[in-house]
């Protein structure tokens, strides 16, 4: 899997370090680059730190779809298919396919869990649109494509939140907690995509009373 580096401010405590990876899954194959200020962008988005904030409780960090395509033209045998350069999309049977981008944060050893919430942004809808839940190739199973157990015929958004928090483990001995944002939503019952053009994201970290130890692994 292609690995990619961001470069980002080191603080003096922990270092606010950013591994971007062209999928959410974190393979083990890249490394940690000097960290100095610096944005990356990954063909059609971008992804750049603002700030940490001085007791390293807050991250804040902005992104920007510089590009995307929506192809209707196989509108009655595939749906709508939707992508962004650079970035791949989710397949999990029975969902939407939709772009996305993870990468992982470094934080505090102490920190126990963390939040996210988008803050600001710039955002806009495509009508007319219909995608299909992903399937598993060749899979001879036709239920695990059915419309009716999949995010593809519910009501309102999916993913509900177009930036989320996944796990929180250690890689090595660097704490790190993945984060997924979602440019593109899917809205089934209005056929609708909701795109995020640009938006400003803040993490805000939980401190646990007391160091746990490495118990979980990443990668």
């Amino acid at each position: 899997m292609l690995s990619i580096h961001f470069r980002a401010e080191r603080h003096s405590a922990w270092g606010f370090l950013l591994l971007l990876c062209a999928t959410c899954a974190f393979m083990g194959t890249g490394l940690f680059s000097d960290c100095t200020a610096a944005s990356h962008v990954s063909d059609g988005f971008l992804v750049s730190p603002l700030e940490c904030s001085p007791d390293l409780d807050t991250i804040r960090f902005e992104f920007r779809l510089s590009d995307y395509h929506i192809d209707r033209t196989l509108q009655r045998s595939k749906g709508t298919l939707v992508s962004v350069p650079g970035l791949r999309n989710t397949m999990k049977a029975g969902e939407p396919p939709l772009p996305v981008k993870g990468f992982y944060v470094g934080i505090p050893a102490d920190v126990s869990s963390a939040t996210v919430r988008l803050l600001s942004e710039d955002s806009h809808f495509e009508h007319g649109c219909r995608i299909l839940p992903w399937r598993q190739p060749g899979s001879e199973d036709s239920s695990e494509a059915e419309p009716s157990d999949a995010a593809c015929v519910r009501n309102g958004l999916f993913p509900p939140k177009p930036v989320t928090i996944g796990h929180i483990g250690f890689l090595r001995s660097q704490k790190m907690a993945l984060i997924k944002i979602y440019p593109i939503q899917f809205d089934a019952s209005r056929k609708l995509l909701r795109i995020v053009r640009s938006g400003t994201v803040e993490i805000r970290l939980v401190r646990d009373a007391r160091t746990l130890p490495a118990d979980a692994e990443l990668g």
